[in-house]
């Protein structure tokens, strides 16, 4: 009979302890990541004092009364916004973690998408708060009427968080309906334009296309927008006496409301509760039904699939992938150059090389570190980390780093290879290679050094990862044949071979496993057969097969190849403990055993700390020498113990050492050494003998490049979203314009289009998202090994992203020719050229906040409040702003952008207005060079511009590459 199905793993608690389970875990997540709640708190204080200060103290003025409709919806659309995008950003990370947790039956979907809510609300209802009090009262917004000024205020302040509530619901909706940041941008970037486009600001609701007047009763824009239209402007007159007067008309709120084509209603608020629901359970089906597939790994010499179909997608990725290989040398000798450096590395199954490299024998010397923090109040205050170690490290030895969670192993092997931050970072004491102080180049070029996480490219197979590793790495005079064979040597040695045409793989699209990986984070390393070589837990998330492998890979690695390799492993098996040679065993940054791991056990029992039998002298060993947390009574304890493990271990090296010298033969074991570490250190400081140059441009960039398309191109999803972006707003864009006339309403409609021209440039940071923190990772750890220069890696992302920003701007330029703009062929060139520079600039911005913050979420709100305010300081939305602001301006790529734009589209436009519309102040401009004249927009400056446009551009790359090249944050984690 056919087996019945095993039945669905299911959560032990209610639905009720779910929800208040997951409630209490995501409320602790918030209060201890100060980085996400600190930036959300300053995105609505800074975003509203500035915003308040652009619209402040609005008067009865004609200018004044238009720049109220800009307001309306920039107090709506911009938090929006800001609020989607970085709870996209964090959704995309966390809801992996959700379809693990909810496969393994851990809870449901209602109680995750309810706790969402609950354990958020205290900063989601304080932000909106903030958001509302400032920019109600810097704005000087209505405080007078027939419902009393406090009412119109928290009306105002309700639906500031209703809408900030929906945008919470849009990035769920998002993410569920997409893991991948970029897709699901894609997708709310789609939804975010239909309803801002219907927002009654940008378009005049009433030439809404039929086909899509429907999309205006489920904008939550819209509902916004109305409401706040009415809270502001029913039965409200500026500054116009008598209001029975013709002239008054423009000042008259309600005739003001007409020409919007809002409704006297506030029915609005209602619809943004609605709306709210319905993002929740729509969020609520997807989670539900929609299963969360990884793509399966690629596999094969090309990446694909054996046994795949070659389709036309296929062929053609192939082709362009071939094409890139064709910028690799086919040699990377050359005749002329002297080649001193061949014989100065060990081929790992390469016969006739000899190893020129010194075996190193590392001592570490009293060394203390102490680390300089600052609280989020300026307090600062120095934390001991390292206390007074003292050990040695032999060649041909596997030394070993134990201790607790917290007790310095990581931080002892990142001072090793200089990766500390000299600003915050004290070191007393010193560590030398046979008896010499390295210098960072001699560090480099000795030292190699295996990380605890893996950065590894995703779409690349572990084959093509060692061969990039190896061209990249490898000196310039070794033959590139030579390389190869040490890449399939390695991959040999590592076990790799099952999996060498495999996809690396990552979250969303399957490849090689965990333990695969750190194999191949370890292969890296021995590429560039280093003399020393640290390893960072390498056996952690293996199995216990592949750990034991591992270790005695490493074993085998010190023995045979003379190397000395130190690791740091948090708790062993007892087979994997047999075969050490020498531990360090360290506890809250102190020594309490160094030595021989065999005499480890016996040490220990002569201080009447006997292991037990049949039990795993490791295990034993990190339970006697931790500080156990659990209850006051046994920390107290277990301090006293390890105190008292120290102080005896400092007393046994005394002896130790001591006794060391007392013996006959010391005399000649000390000359012999001396002898012997002068002539290694000698060898030490002649580096150019086997060091490890930085590769130069020539050689770097073409390998670099060809690896980034490589990785870039077998990511369809990707590379569509980067190109599908700009296309799909400028679709949308001519859904909603169709023709523009020349009649009263196109007045609107096209000012509203040529706003929406600035929303390129954040188009260009979330394709900079999608893609440069990956790539941004590897380089910074290949930097710190001194692998290329940060000008290579630049380059090699500029030229990879630029091909697509040119198909952008000319795709997004048809689009606005579609909808009718003025569309010569010099007008369609000057706009394409626009939209180039403005996607190229929001890159670069992506560039330069993605390298000085490495927490996403952050990086994400900063960029979005600086994207936020060049977007209103281009001169669309007020062109009465302060003095202060027009300075700033000057350094935005934006207002150079909209005056060209503006300038491009408007200058001897003419308009086709009744003399109805004249009087009653709908058309309020004949032509558009009065357009131009009211926003301060100067025709003759339109080539000037252009040439600024241009420098404003290089600038801005310029800028990110300085950022990323000044950044000298040592790459530990």
């Amino acid at each position: 009979s056919t087996p019945s199905p095993l039945p669905k793993a299911r959560s032990a608690a209610s639905l009720l302890g779910q929800t208040w389970i997951l409630t209490r875990r995501g409320f602790l997540n918030i209060r201890r990541d100060k980085m996400s709640v600190i930036g959300n708190l300053t995105e609505a204080v800074v975003v509203s004092l500035f915003i308040g200060s652009v619209f402040y103290q609005l008067d009865g003025s004609q200018t004044q009364i238009s720049a109220r409709s800009a307001l309306f919806y920039q107090v709506g659309g911009l938090q929006a916004y800001l609020v989607w995008i970085f709870h996209l950003h964090a959704l995309t990370s966390e809801l992996p973690i959700f379809d693990r947790e909810r496969e393994d039956g851990m809870y449901d979907v209602g109680p995750y998408v309810i706790s969402k809510l609950l354990y958020a609300m205290p900063v989601n209802i304080v932000m909106p708060c903030i958001y509302s009090l400032v920019i109600y009262f810097m704005c000087g917004l209505r405080v007078t009427g027939d419902l009393g000024g406090f009412t119109y205020f928290v009306i105002f302040l309700v639906d500031n968080i209703l809408v900030h509530m929906v945008a919470l619901s849009l990035s769920l909706f998002c993410a569920s309906a997409h893991r991948n940041f970029a897709q699901s941008s894609l997708i709310g970037n789609s939804v975010f334009t239909f309803m801002s486009l219907t927002s009654g600001f940008l378009v005049n609701v009433m030439t809404i296309p039929v086909y899509l007047s429907w999309v205006k009763k489920i904008s939550f824009l819209w509902f916004s927008f109305q409401t706040l239209a009415v809270n502001e402007l029913k039965d409200n007159y500026f500054g116009c006496e008598p209001i029975e007067s013709p002239q008054c008309q423009p000042s008259n709120g309600n005739l003001i409301m007409q020409s919007l084509g809002v409704p006297d209603s506030m029915l609005g608020l209602l619809g943004l509760g609605v709306e709210f629901v319905v993002f929740q359970l729509v969020s609520y089906l997807l989670l539900t039904f929609l299963k969360n597939v990884p793509e399966l790994a690629a596999q094969g010499n090309d990446g694909t699939a054996p046994g795949s179909t070659s389709s036309d997608t296929t062929t053609t990725t192939t082709k362009t992938e071939k094409a890139t290989d064709k910028l690799l040398p086919t040699s990377l000798s050359s005749p002329t150059q002297e080649i001193q450096t061949i014989s100065s590395y060990t081929s790992i199954g390469m016969p006739n090389v000899g190893r020129l490299a010194p075996s190193i024998t590392v001592d570490v010397v009293d060394l203390s570190l102490s680390i300089g923090t600052k609280s989020i109040w300026g307090a600062s205050k120095v934390v001991p980390v390292l206390k007074g170690i003292s050990a040695q490290f032999r060649p041909g030895q596997l030394s070993v780093i134990m201790g607790g969670s917290g007790s310095g192993k990581t931080t002892l092997l990142n001072v090793l290879t200089g990766r500390i931050n000299p600003d915050s970072d004290r070191i007393d004491g010193n560590f030398v290679f046979n008896g010499h102080v390295p210098n960072e180049q001699e560090l480099r070029s000795v030292v190699g050094y295996v990380m605890q996480n893996d950065y590894l490219l995703p779409s690349l197979t572990v084959r093509e990862t060692f061969k990039y590793a190896a061209l990249l790495r490898l000196p310039v005079g070794i033959p590139l044949p030579e390389k190869l064979r040490r890449v399939e040597s390695v991959i040999q040695e590592l076990g790799l071979k099952d999996c060498a045409n495999t996809r690396i793989g990552s979250e969303l699209a399957r490849g090689i496993s965990g333990g695969e990986k750190r194999r191949v984070s370890i292969g890296i390393q021995l590429l560039t057969d280093p003399s020393i070589l640290l390893l960072d837990e390498p056996t952690s998330g293996l199995d216990s097969f592949t750990a034991h492998y591992i270790t005695e890979t490493l074993k085998n690695i010190a023995l045979n190849k003379g190397r000395t390799v130190i690791c740091t492993i948090h708790q062993p098996r007892s087979d994997v403990f047999k075969l050490f040679d020498h531990i360090l065993l360290l506890s809250k940054g102190s020594v309490t055993y160094e030595g021989a791991a065999e005499s480890m056990v016996s040490y220990f029992s002569s201080l009447a700390y006997q292991c037990p039998l049949r039990c795993n002298p490791a295990d034993w060993m990190l339970d006697i020498s931790s500080v156990d947390l659990r209850d006051p009574t046994a920390e107290m304890e277990s301090r006293k113990r390890v105190a008292m493990l120290v102080e005896n271990f400092q007393e046994y090296s005394e002896q130790r050492r001591m006794a060391a010298d007392a013996a006959p033969d010391r005399l000649l074991h000390r000359s012999f050494a001396s002898s012997e570490c002068s002539a290694t250190s000698d060898m030490l400081r002649q580096t150019h003998k086997f060091k490890r140059a930085i590769l130069p441009l020539r050689f770097s960039f073409p390998v670099l490049f060809s690896r980034s398309w490589k990785n870039f191109v077998r990511q369809p999803l990707l590379m569509t979203a980067r190109i599908m972006q700009a296309v799909s707003f400028g679709v949308i864009l001519a859904l909603f314009y169709t023709r523009l006339g020349t009649d009263a309403s196109s007045i609107q409609n096209r000012m509203g289009v040529l706003f929406e021209l600035t929303a390129v440039m954040f188009i260009g940071v979330l394709n900079n998202i999608a893609v440069f923190p990956a790539e941004r990772n590897v380089f910074y750890r290949e930097r710190a090994d001194g692998a290329y220069s940060t000008i290579s890696f630049f380059l090699s992302y500029t030229f990879q992203e630029i091909p697509f920003e040119i198909i952008t701007a000319f795709l997004f330029a048809g689009c606005m020719a579609i909808i009718g703009l003025q569309c010569s062929a010099t007008q369609f060139l000057i706009l394409a050229y626009c939209v180039f520079c403005v996607v190229n600039c929001g890159e670069s911005m992506g560039i330069v906040f993605c390298s000085l913050v490495y927490h996403p979420g952050f990086s994400i709100t900063l960029t979005s409040i600086v994207f936020a305010f060049a977007t209103i300081l281009a001169g669309f939305m007020n062109a009465a702003m302060p003095v202060a602001y027009k300075i700033l301006n000057y350094v935005s790529i934006l207002k150079y952008t909209a005056t060209v734009s503006s300038i491009n589209e408007l200058d001897g436009l003419v308009f086709d207005c009744t003399p109805a519309e004249l009087q009653s102040g709908q058309c309020i401009y004949q032509n558009g060079n009065q357009i131009l004249e009211n926003y301060h927009f100067n025709p003759d400056d339109l080539y000037l511009y252009i040439g600024i446009i241009g420098l404003v551009t290089v600038a801005y790359r310029a800028i990110g590459f300085l950022v990323l090249k000044l950044n000298k944050r040592k790459f530990t984690q």
